[in-house]
This record gives C-alpha cells, sequence and structure tokens, in this order.
C-alpha cells in the first residue's frame, strides 16, 4: 500500500475502494486490463488501470461509476478479498465460520455472509470486540493486516 505522502502512512484513515483495487491489482503482477468508460476515474489517473482490472477480474461489480473515494466496510472488503481468492485466484473455500454466533451477524449483507464467514475462517479478517461489525469503515492500517494475512493464505 502507497503511504498517503512520503512519510505518512495514515494507518487509521479510513481505506477506499481505488485504495483496495490499487492493492490487488499490484498483488496480481499489474496485469493488463480492457479500458472501460467511467463517469467517477479518469482514463490518465494513476489508479486507471487498477480499477479497469478489478473490475474485469470480476473483484468489483461492473457499472458505469466506481466510487474510488468511497470508504470500504468489513463486509465489501471481505466480498472482494474472497473474490480475489476464489476468482481470480481460482482457489476453493474449505471452511467456513458461522455469523449466528456473533450478536451483529444479521447485519451482514445477504452478498456479504459467505465471503465473511471465509475470511473470518481463514485468519484474513478478525472479529473486533468479539463482533463482526460488517458496517463499520476498515482503516488502511486494517487493511493492510488483512492483506498480508491473505497473501499467507494464497
Amino acid at each position: 500500500l502507497d503511504g498517503e505522502s512520503e512519510h505518512l502512512f495514515a494507518p487509521t484513515q479510513a481505506a477506499t475502494r481505488v485504495l483496495l483495487a490499487q492493492a490487488l491489482y499490484r498483488m496480481a503482477g499489474s496485469p493488463r486490463s480492457s479500458s472501460r468508460e467511467l463517469l467517477d476515474v479518469d482514463p490518465g489517473e494513476d489508479s486507471y488501470p487498477a480499477v479497469c482490472w478489478a473490475m474485469d477480474a470480476g473483484l468489483f461489480t461492473p457499472a458505469d461509476t466506481f466510487g474510488p473515494d468511497q470508504a470500504v466496510n468489513r463486509q465489501m472488503l471481505s466480498a472482494v478479498l474472497c473474490r480475489w481468492y476464489t476468482e481470480y485466484l481460482g482457489r476453493e473455500i474449505m471452511t467456513l465460520q458461522g455469523l449466528g454466533s456473533f450478536s451483529d451477524g444479521l447485519l451482514t449483507a445477504a452478498y456479504a455472509k459467505t465471503s465473511l464467514g471465509w475470511a473470518l475462517s481463514a485468519g484474513v479478517m478478525e472479529p473486533v470486540d468479539g463482533k463482526l461489525r460488517p458496517l463499520s469503515n476498515v482503516s488502511r492500517g486494517d487493511l493492510a493486516k488483512s492483506l498480508y494475512a491473505l497473501m499467507s493464505v494464497a
């Protein structure tokens, strides 16, 4: 992950969709991808190839917009990382942790139930104070920790 500047990582700042796309793009070796028309990511931006690749790889839902500055919450992070693991790497999910034992398990969106269960069982994500907190934003520091853990299971 790049820092906010040469001397500042800003670990407590919220991670964004573009930061996540760029990190996974680099982890994949910065592969070529098709271009696409996006209303909110200019083809001249450094992040454009990463965003196009992430959408082509199925990590994010294809649309006319990407929402590059949108904060990533925990359920979104689990879904994107799980897609990278299963669809991009072609790996199989072997175990899932049930979400029912968490008092906020019902707050998890349907699209993220399997991925959050996988992320917990694989050690890619951890509960926060005994809760899932699926709608809580992910910090840049937490994103770095999850990406590091993902590399160890990939």
